[in-house]
């Protein structure tokens, strides 16, 4: 076997080894397979039958069958009451809009009576006067707001502390 020398020079420059390259590659004797190797492969080679064509073929007798006529039956009904219903919605946005607009009055209104109900509930409760005679000092209220206020921080920096991992090392019995 004898042994290519790269392109020589001081120097060489990309173009040169690009150049040896093709004189070198073009020096090797041309390999090819003989005549029909592919078909002689592909004779060996065991191709299973595939499911999905034999699943399609198996199509046509399967949707004929008695039992598989009703199925049918309800996906055509089904197709068919989607399509027409795709149609009677182009064909009428206004009803459909005017029926969206009652809709949403509709809703606005139970949803303003609810809240009006509640509120004429709250009022009428014999503890209401008291809380609104509370409510009638603002240095009771002012306070109550601040005692509220410091429960509420001392409890965050409470779950703060107890989030937070531990300083030191603790000991863990024996672990």
């Amino acid at each position: 076997m004898t042994r290519l020398s790269g392109p020589t020079g001081p120097d060489p420059l990309p173009d040169d080894f690009d150049a040896w390259l093709d004189d070198a590659l073009s020096a090797l004797p041309l390999m090819s397979p003989r005549e029909g190797f592919g078909d002689r492969i592909m004779a060996r080679v065991a191709l299973p039958d595939p499911f999905g064509a034999r699943a399609l073929r198996a199509l046509p007798a399967r949707w004929l069958r008695p039992r598989s006529l009703p199925a049918a039956a309800m996906l055509l009904v089904m197709i068919g009451s989607m399509a027409a219903s795709a149609l009677w919605t182009v064909g009428h946005q206004q009803t459909l809009l005017t029926i969206g607009d009652w809709l949403g009055t509709q809703a606005s209104s139970a949803a303003w009576f609810g809240i009006f109900g509640a509120a004429s509930t709250l009022l009428e409760q014999p503890w209401f006067g008291g809380l609104r005679e509370f409510a009638a000092s603002p240095v009771r209220l002012a306070t109550t707001s601040a005692l509220v206020m410091a429960v509420y921080a001392a409890g965050v920096i409470t779950l703060r502390r107890l989030l937070s991992p531990p300083a030191r090392q603790v000991a863990h019995a024996g672990l």
